[in-house]
């Protein structure tokens, strides 16, 4: 029995938490008002990147997920099983792929371009309130510290993706289509009453 119990100890002993990890790049942007360009100073605000020639649009917001995590592993028997302890969901714009095609003092534009942005962040503070369920189901083994981090890092940047693109095919979608890309002024307050609300429930 006693000899049991100090195996137990030592197995325990050897969970080893592992550096954070974030998937946050430079060119990002945490949640924010967004800043358009300044076309009398040359200032490009949070729109930096270079307009798509074939785009009909006069802006594009380049919004997305992020992700940052700790977990720790422990070795049995020559295998290593990990876990997340931590998870957190982070929603950015991208400045280098975000553009402003113009000269255009329309506020509305900026707003219908925010509304993405706050599209997201939504999104982002509901996986955060789902988070402990995740964190139950993300449990790995492998052969080595390196093959379990990347086993965990793949499920979440795929998970991350497959909500990211639900996203873009879904509300993202349908706020276009009923703004008319901003051009629906009806609809574009509709929507920013709406986004607003929602924003300002606790989280």
């Amino acid at each position: 029995m006693l000899f049991r119990v100090a195996l137990l100890q030592v197995a325990v002993a050897l969970w080893t938490v592992a550096p954070r990890v974030s998937t946050t790049h430079c060119d990002e942007i945490p949640y924010r008002r967004l800043v358009p360009p300044n076309h009398e100073t040359g200032g490009r605000g949070n729109f930096k990147g270079e307009r798509n020639p074939d785009s009909p649009h006069a802006a594009q917001t380049f919004a997305g997920m992020s992700f940052e995590y700790k977990f720790s592993y422990k070795v049995r028997g020559g295998v290593f099983y990990a876990r997340v302890d931590e998870l957190h969901y982070r929603s950015y714009v991208d400045e280098s792929r975000s553009w402003w095609a113009k000269p255009c003092d329309d506020p509305s534009l900026l707003r219908h371009e925010q509304g993405h942005f706050d599209i997201t962040e939504l999104r982002v503070r509901e996986l955060n309130q789902l988070k402990s369920k995740s964190l139950r189901r993300l449990k790995v083994r492998g052969l080595s510290a390196d093959a379990v981090e990347d086993t965990l890092h793949r499920k979440l940047t795929n998970h991350m993706h497959r909500e990211n693109e639900a996203l873009i095919r879904g509300e993202q979608a349908r706020y276009d289509a009923e703004t008319q890309h901003g051009g629906d002024r009806a609809q574009q307050q509709r929507w920013d009453e709406d986004l607003s609300q929602r924003l300002r429930k606790p989280r």
